[in-house]
């Protein structure tokens, strides 16, 4: 069983999304993904909080949501 999202989403991912920008420090791409990686755990967990699941958002439903959120960050950062 997977743990987490922490490996689903990596740096490549998202320099493979952005098309490989130069000047985009691996260190910020590693940080946002934890900063969003949070956010979208606390927020799926809200959703499931009193024991119903049917709307719980799934785990690619999660990294989808990560991906977009990093990519936006360093798109805005650069």
């Amino acid at each position: 069983m997977k743990r987490g999202l922490e490996m689903a989403v990596t740096s490549d991912n998202i320099r493979d999304l952005l098309n490989r920008p130069r000047g985009l420090n691996n260190a910020t791409i590693t940080e946002y993904i934890t900063i969003r990686t949070a956010e979208v755990n606390k927020k799926a967990r809200a959703a499931t909080y009193v024991g119903v699941s049917t709307n719980a958002p799934t785990d690619a439903l999660k990294e989808s949501a990560i991906k977009f959120m990093v990519c936006v960050d360093c798109h805005v950062s650069s």
